[in-house]
């Protein structure tokens, strides 16, 4: 009660706390870090503090260069650009297919330089591309690798990464 203005430290949101005078309160960030600040107008405060308590606060719209966005998408729908973002826009994404394609992660970065993250909104397993094995010492790791690989990117391993994996695998050196 004896300050006239108390300037709190880091929130992502501005926030007045306890009095009802405004005179306490945290600032918020300038800028949208987190999907959960999507669609969050950031500002800033400017107080010019007169008598003794006394103060005349405006606040100031900041309008950030991106904006930053929180996307539930089909994968089809990103890559046609059938969604509410521009292409510079800070976007997180959540993917809605049934299944993470993971092979398409360069198209998406090609087509939003400025993605945050590319998470799925649900994950399974495609079950029939699994591989049924009682022993798994008994496996080629490679024909593991190589199934996975398919899996997530729905590409084959090419001849120079399965060597390299081999390579790798054995220890082998590169001479």
């Amino acid at each position: 009660e004896q300050f006239d203005y108390v300037a709190l430290g880091h929130i992502h949101r501005p926030e007045v706390i306890i009095n009802q005078t405004g005179r306490i309160r945290y600032s918020g960030s300038p800028l949208a870090y987190s999907k959960a600040e999507a669609g969050q107008i950031k500002s800033l405060p400017i107080f010019e503090i007169k008598e003794k308590g006394s103060f005349d606060l405006i606040t100031v719209a900041l309008q950030p260069l991106h904006a930053l966005k929180h996307i539930k998408a089909l994968l089809g729908d990103i890559l046609k650009g059938n969604i509410r973002a521009k292409q510079d826009d800070y976007i997180y994404f959540e993917l809605m297919d049934e299944y993470f394609p993971y092979g398409s992660i360069p198209e998406i970065i090609q087509k939003y330089p400025n993605y945050m993250s590319i998470l799925p909104l649900q994950y399974k397993v495609n079950k029939e591309q699994n591989i049924a094995v009682s022993h798994l010492k008994e496996v080629d790791p490679l024909m593991i690798i190589e199934q996975w690989y398919k899996l997530v990117s729905t590409r084959d391993l090419s001849d120079q990464q399965k060597d390299w994996i081999k390579k790798i695998w054995l220890k082998e050196d590169d001479e």
